[in-house]
Order: structure tokens, then sequence, then C-alpha cells
């Protein structure tokens, strides 16, 4: 057990009972059953936070959509990188009580039950909360002497972020390299090479390439970045002859990749199937738009043939009247010649 905290250097026998403000009664008491539901959902929230960490990453993503205003883009990026931040302060507080407890150990303490330790006062500086607060401090320092790639970038859940808000605003390009994600701290030469761009291409290809098939259940290998069928890549794996560590592994399937991949090395990839996903509902709505286009073009020419039938019965009727009115001329000037030559005769 850790030793009992002071203010002061020396031992306070005595307490001093500080005064109580006046009891004000809660605007909105609990009734029995949420105060149930907070016994057994505030424990399991505090033992498991990192969840709700990749919980809030991902309501973040699931955010992001197309024709989005670049201010509202922003804010989620902020607060990506919040959650983020927020991560680090979890780790960080993990490592420093991890350490407490290690020197609590090696004093031999830790385990003592409480009628076994003497009553020790130490300044508050050297005790639980005092070092704690200090190394606490320490970590957050370190953090934020990071650059921002080594602090965001690393971190799957905001890499999960950053491919999908690129993904709905540039659909058909791939995705750069993590160290072009912040422009403000990139320098000269940070050009993108060559594999750089190889890999990135890569990911637009949803077939794996043992099966050939679309991905249904991708992993990614955390070595080479190149993604495969889950059963299909495991497999492979288990086929092959363990090494000296006796771990079998099984080098790259992809042409050209020398990396030798282990069932410790592949990741579930949940980035690539949204991404198909996205990729089919923007194909779903192009075929959607070009049936309309067709539709409308059917149309348009449907009315053009019946305009152009219409201009053809009308010139016809046109020439129909016109023949009609040439031969009443016709056979009116007939009727005068005849009239003539009767007259002649009489004479």
């Amino acid at each position: 057990m850790p030793r009992r905290e002071s203010s002061s250097p020396t031992p306070a026998r005595t307490q001093r009972t500080a005064a109580l403000p006046a009891y004000e009664p809660p605007i909105l008491p609990l009734h029995t059953g949420a105060i149930e539901t907070l016994s057994t959902t505030v424990p399991r929230l505090y033992n498991s936070p990192a969840e709700y960490v990749v919980s809030a990453l991902h309501e973040l993503t699931s955010s992001v959509g197309e024709n989005m205003p670049q201010a509202l883009l922003d804010s989620l990026e902020n607060a990506a990188r919040g959650v983020v931040d927020a991560s680090a302060k979890l780790e960080g507080s993990r490592n420093v009580l991890a350490a407490i407890v290690a020197q609590e150990r090696a004093r031999g303490t830790w385990d003592m039950d409480d009628e076994d330790l003497e009553a020790e006062a130490v300044r508050v500086e050297e005790g639980v909360w005092g070092r704690f607060k200090k190394g606490f401090q320490k970590e957050m320092t370190a953090w934020e002497k990071m650059g921002l790639k080594e602090r965001y970038a690393a971190h799957d859940g905001y890499k999960n972020f950053r491919h999908t808000l690129w993904d709905v605003q540039h659909p058909d390009r791939p995705v750069p390299s993590e160290r072009h994600w912040f422009p403000e701290e990139r320098g000269p030469g940070d050009e993108e090479t060559d594999d750089e761009v190889e890999v990135a291409r890569e990911v637009l290809n949803y077939n794996c390439p043992l099966t050939m098939k679309r991905f249904e259940n991708p992993l990614e290998s955390i070595k080479c970045h190149h993604n495969f069928e889950h059963d299909a890549i495991m497999q492979l794996i288990q086929q092959q002859p363990p090494g000296p560590d006796r771990v079998r592994r099984v080098g790259c399937p992809n042409v050209g990749c020398g990396a030798k991949i282990g069932k410790d090395d592949l990741k579930e990839n949940k980035y690539l199937l949204e991404k198909m996903k996205r990729a089919e509902e923007r194909e779903e709505r192009e075929r959607r738009r070009a049936e309309l286009e067709e539709e409308e073009e059917e149309e348009d020419s449907e009315d053009e043939e019946a305009e152009a039938e219409r201009m053809r019965a009308t010139r016809e009727e046109q020439v129909r009247v016109k023949k009609e009115k040439g031969k009443s001329r016709v056979q009116k000037g007939r009727g005068r010649v005849m009239a003539i030559d009767s007259d002649d005769d009489e004479e």
C-alpha cells in the first residue's frame, strides 16, 4: 500500500473539520432504475476506456460526407486530433500509475496490510498524488514536443479518419503518404516517391491477390501494407514451416515485395471495407445517373422524331393543298376556253 500523504513534513494526528456548504437537493434526482443502470455502466466504461476512444473516432469517420463545407471538415479534423490527444493522456496516466505501483512494490509496502503499515507522513509532492501529477505532466510535455506526424499518423483510428476524409474528397486519387498529411511540417525534399504512389494505388484494387476475388474480410500487413483475404493468407502462413523462433512466416505474395509476414503482422482492415462500400455507392449513383440520362435522351429522341413526323405531315399537307389549287386553276382555264370556242361556232 502507498504511504499516507500529508501537506506538512510532521505527523498530524488531529483532523481539522472544514465547514460544509448548505445542502442543496438535486434538481433531477435519479430514480432506482437509473441508479442501477449507472452502477453497471460506469465500471464498464472505466474498465475499457480505449474502446470509447476507438468508438469516438469511428463516429467521426462515419460523419464525413461528400460536399461538406471546408469549415465542417476542419472541425471534424480538430475533433479527431482531440480524441487522439485524449488517448495519449489515458496512456500517460497508465504509464505513471504503473511506475508508482512498481516503486511501491520495490519498497515492499504495496502488498502489506493496513495494520502492518506504520503511519508515516510525507509531503504531498512525495506521495502518490504528487508523484502522479509530476509524472503525468512529464508525459504530456513529451507528447506536446512530438511533431504532428509522430503524434497522429501512427494512430490507427486517426489514420482511418484521414483516409476516409481523402477518399470522400478525391475518390479517384490514391491517398498521399502520411508525411504529406501535415503541410505545416513539410520540409524541402518531401516529394512523393514512386514506391509510395504504388502502394497507395494498390488500395484502389479491391480484389485479393491470392483469391483474385473481391475482398470480404481483408487483412493488412503492418510491414508492407499489402492486403489479403483473411482465410487465404492465414492458410498460406499455416502451410509454412516454423522458423528458429517457432513462428510461421511467408513471403509477401505481392510481386516484388520481400516482406516476411506472420500472423502477428496482420491486422483487420476496416478502412478498405468502408472504401469499397463508398466505391459501390458511387458506382450505383453513377449507374442511376446514366440511366436517367439515357431515359432523358430517349425522351428527347422520341420528341425529335415526333416533331420530324409532324413537320413531314405538314409539308405533305402543304404539297397536297398546292396540287389541289393547281388542278382547280387548270379546270377554270379550260372552262373559259370552251366558252370562247362555242361563240365562234355560232357566228
